[in-house]
């Protein structure tokens, strides 16, 4: 009678430390795996659709801005009125409040912003009001400005703390939340 042994070294399947990562056996012969054409089909396939998907809702870009954009607000009348304010990585250059018309980017034009608005601390929230054009930002102060004119209509300040939001109340149009 023969006896075979299965015999194994330890050193192949057992870590040195806890720290050291387990080794995972693999074997790459075509043979053994016969999904792997169909599977990389499969792979294509689906990066193709991604592309497709990520494609289809970009509108237009804002290329006014070097970085990237930390707040924006839309007017919610009109779809071609945009307000966007970024941080735009350059010490005193980060406080720009940009007004944009979207009605030529989207025939493919390369638009420019309409106004520039240099402001005195960095903002970290943006609203358009309902139906008139003045919009407000806020940071260390609530800002409530008129979108044709580069200084603040009316200022509001509490204290040393900073305001995170704003938002125009759509019932009470003359008040805003924060």
């Amino acid at each position: 009678m023969k006896v075979k042994v299965l015999s194994r070294n330890p050193d192949d399947y057992i870590r040195e430390t806890t720290k050291d990562i387990h080794r995972v056996p693999r074997n790459y012969d075509p043979s053994l795996h016969p999904f792997e054409v169909p599977r990389e089909y499969t792979r294509a396939l689906n990066a193709t659709k991604l592309e497709r998907v990520f494609a289809k809702p970009f509108v237009a870009s804002l290329d006014g801005h070097r970085d990237g954009i930390n707040c924006m607000a839309k007017h919610t009348r009109s779809l071609s009125t945009l307000l966007s304010g970024a941080c735009d990585g350059e010490v005193g250059d980060d406080k720009i409040i940009k007004h944009w018309s979207m009605e030529g980017q989207l025939n493919g034009a390369q638009e420019e912003p309409l106004n520039s608005i240099l402001g005195k601390t960095v903002y970290t929230g943006i609203d358009h009001h309902w139906s008139d054009g003045i919009f407000a930002t806020c940071s260390q102060q609530v800002d409530i400005w008129d979108e044709h004119r580069s200084s603040p209509i009316r200022s509001f300040s509490w204290g040393a703390d900073s305001i995170t939001s704003v938002k125009f109340n759509p019932s009470e149009v003359n008040s805003a939340l924060r």
